[in-house]
């Protein structure tokens, strides 16, 4: 491209973790269930970029590892500057 990708602001991320691709948004229009959160599209599910829990809709299914979270979250910090939000776990 034009412009050097440094320089353009980062408005999603995908983050792969054990095999599924996370997608973040930075301006979601849906702050549910955090702000931003992540998406894993081939499921349909939303990630708590908080506390690591998943929803599908608004159902919690699962709570992913701790250790799992911090890993998608050092990635995402790395591409939206710290503009995650604060961790409850």
């Amino acid at each position: 491209g034009v412009i050097p990708k440094s320089l353009l602001i980062q408005f999603k991320v995908r983050i792969k973790s054990k095999g599924l691709i996370w997608v973040i948004h930075r301006y979601d229009e849906d702050p549910f269930p955090s702000n931003p959160h992540a998406h894993q599209l081939e499921n349909n599910i939303k990630l708590d970029l908080s506390n690591g829990k998943c929803y599908i809709l608004r159902d919690h299914i699962y709570t992913i590892k701790k250790k799992d979270l911090l890993l998608i979250r050092e990635k995402a910090i790395a591409v939206f500057k710290g503009e995650l939000p604060p961790l409850t776990v």
